[in-house]
């Protein structure tokens, strides 16, 4: 079963981060099968799953929301156009394939949790998770330098002049990579801390043979570095100015949890912000330049769409117009005024209200409000490990904030991604929690 939700982590990434509708079913038929799997060889000791009540009630509510979805498909309003009924979903086909997808993560999270019955199980999916998107930093790297004509094997149409690795849209790749910052960060947390505590190398002896050799530092540092310097390269800038916040959030809330001294903690701030600049003067002027030159807003389509979205919220509150049917249910509303192709709401709360509903939105808005409470919960009462649960944070705080100006989570390599490291974090602070 490891093996198997590994290769999901590894390879939704690699299809053009699996965006398009063939790669969505081939997951969810993927996790579908997975499942049909673990129900049939599983014994029943597999089925305590040894929640906190916080963490059951996310995922209980997060389940409703998934239902919503479903229901949107398949309950008609009472309406007819000739001999066809009409669904509370103006598409329904469109809400069955993201209700769908949606529920293939809850899935994909309690497989996660299931084999992570250890700390070592935890920290060895965090290092894991940074090895994939080291890995794709750095093909981007190499692709960019070498040219940058081609995403995969075609030719590249858009973004010419950013990094985008296996993706189409630099902004998603920038929220991708910036997932694995803090999945290093992390990674580097944890082996500091068993350094630090006397206590933690004979509890982890085996870990600690295996772990503080020279070469494990020096290729989180490299992938630190690589990293970072790959999310200057995609030009985005709400990418960047998330990603920043989420790894302060990793840095210093290490750093404060590992009870450093004051004077360290300003010197490492300092160091953080020297070694941005750095990476920054190395990595071009691509983002210095569109940083100095910004749009107007006026300009910006994003801008243009939001009132508009706005409206059609204000149609169907309660209902949505249906999971998935943003493209379809937004012609009616855009004007003159917005130019271009736009099969996105760029700001996926925004979409989510419009399609979902407000109360649906309300259910799944509070799932992460839940997680970030049983994080802070955990954080307080453990005394050890603190990068392990801080990471969940930062990534939540980075992937929330960007989800207001864009639509990275729509990208299941993205959102797989961030639903790796909440399932490793959460289960991370369960284990602690009760130390």
């Amino acid at each position: 079963m490891k093996k198997a939700l590994f290769f999901l982590i590894a390879f939704s990434p690699l299809p053009f981060a699996s965006a398009r509708p063939i790669w969505q079913w081939f997951w969810i038929v993927y996790l579908a099968a997975l499942t049909f799997l673990f129900i049939k060889s599983q014994s029943r000791r597999w089925l305590n799953l040894s929640m906190t009540p916080e963490i059951g009630i996310a995922l209980l509510l997060f389940t409703i929301f998934c239902l919503w979805g479903f229901a949107q498909a398949i309950i008609p309003t009472g309406a007819a156009t000739g001999d066809l009924l009409v669904f509370l979903s103006g598409d329904p086909a469109a809400t069955l394939k993201v209700s769908s997808l949606t529920t293939a993560h809850a899935l994909f999270f309690v497989f996660l949790w299931a084999v992570m019955r250890r700390l070592e199980d935890v920290i060895g999916l965090i290092d894991f998770l940074s090895v994939v998107v080291f890995c794709y930093a750095a093909y981007g790297f190499v692709e960019y330098v070498t040219g940058n004509g081609h995403v995969l094997w075609y030719q590249k149409i858009a973004y010419a002049d950013s990094l985008t690795s296996t993706f189409i849209n630099r902004n998603s790749f920038a929220a991708y990579v910036g997932l694995g910052a803090n999945c290093v960060i992390a990674s580097l947390g944890y082996r500091i801390e068993l350094l630090r505590s006397r206590a933690d190398r004979d509890y982890h002896s085996t870990l600690y043979k295996t772990s503080f050799i020279p070469a494990i530092f020096c290729f989180l540092m490299l992938a630190v570095f690589l990293i970072t310097m790959v999310l200057f390269l995609t030009g985005s800038r709400a990418g960047l100015l998330t990603t920043t916040v989420a790894m302060f959030i990793s840095i210093i809330g290490f750093l404060w949890k590992a009870k450093v001294r004051k004077i360290h903690l300003l010197v490492s701030s300092l160091s953080v912000v020297a070694a941005f600049i750095s990476i920054s003067m190395l990595s071009g002027g691509l983002l210095q330049s569109r940083l100095e030159s910004p749009s107007p807003i006026e300009d910006d389509p994003r801008f243009v769409a939001m009132p508009l979205m706005t409206g059609a919220i204000s149609d169907k509150p309660l209902t949505g117009h249906g999971l998935g049917t943003f493209e379809s249910a937004f012609r009616q509303y855009r004007t003159n005024a917005l130019q271009g192709y736009f099969d996105r709401g760029h700001s996926d709360v925004l979409e989510l209200t419009m399609t979902a509903g407000i109360p649906a939105t309300a259910i799944f808005l509070s799932v992460f409000l839940l997680v970030v409470a049983a994080l802070l919960s955990a954080l307080k009462s453990s005394r050890e490990h603190g990068s392990l649960i801080i990471v969940g944070l930062a990534c939540t705080v980075q992937l929330g904030a960007h989800s207001l100006v864009d639509f990275s989570m729509q990208m299941p390599a993205v959102s797989f991604l961030y639903t790796a490291i909440i399932a490793a974090s959460l289960r991370a602070a369960n284990m602690l929690k009760r130390h």
